[in-house]
């Protein structure tokens, strides 16, 4: 069963794309042939034993495909890095401890994902400043894993945790996703998007599902 804060990102994902009314090639909203964007916001709780947590995308690419009178999508190669920041539940971590007596002093835990991915982009015309894309691919992704202990020299010398071990595994990665292009000025101007993706490890990985919300600007 799909997880009910996915079904709520796809869903607002589809209300996008529903207020994007296709129109001729002359009305299109996004008349630039190479693109590039930055933004983050949020990654839902999906993998297991993770806590929701905050994310970093940027990303660039350029069409191989013109507007015309009898297409009104147009097809970008874009590749895209996204970095996410999550926390590790107490039973999770408890569950951990206790199976590995070299963690006994972990306090806590914090996971970070890294993701490099190429993904063809459809994006649809609209006659009006709000349009719809879609993307799927592939490529990297790393999972690291960081335990921390108590500060054995107080904040002022050590202010941040200090970690006591660290686990790390890459694989590829396969992803897909859509979202909604807001434009704010002419044909060439920046774009306001809101996205959502979902991204999947593969072998070593497999068990990693991610669901990273991001909102940013597109030039």
């Amino acid at each position: 069963m799909l997880h009910p804060k996915f079904v709520a990102a796809a869903a607002l994902c589809i209300a996008g794309f529903l207020t994007a009314p296709q129109a001729s090639a002359q009305e299109e909203a996004d008349a630039r042939p190479i693109t590039f964007g930055f933004g983050g916001m949020k990654t839902l709780n999906v993998d297991s034993g993770l806590k929701g947590g905050w994310d970093l995308l940027g990303g660039a690419g350029f069409a191989v495909t013109r507007w015309s009178h009898h297409r009104d999508w147009r097809l970008y190669l874009t590749g895209n890095f996204l970095f996410e920041h999550l926390g590790v539940g107490a039973d999770a971590l408890q569950t951990t401890k206790s199976l590995n007596p070299g963690l006994q002093g972990a306090i806590g835990a914090n996971a970070r994902f890294y993701s490099a991915t190429f993904d063809p982009t459809f994006r649809f015309c609209s006659k009006n400043r709000v349009s719809g894309y879609v993307l799927a691919g592939g490529g990297w992704l790393r999972r690291s894993i960081d335990f921390t202990s108590a500060s054995s020299q107080g904040v002022l010398l050590q202010p941040s945790p200090p970690s006591i071990v660290s686990k790390g595994a890459s694989s590829s990665t396969v992803d897909g996703g859509g979202g909604v292009n807001v434009r704010l000025g002419g044909p060439s101007g920046p774009l306001l998007f809101g996205e959502a993706r979902y991204l999947r490890g593969l072998s070593i990985n497999r068990t990693t599902t991610l669901v990273p919300i991001s909102i940013g600007i597109r030039w």
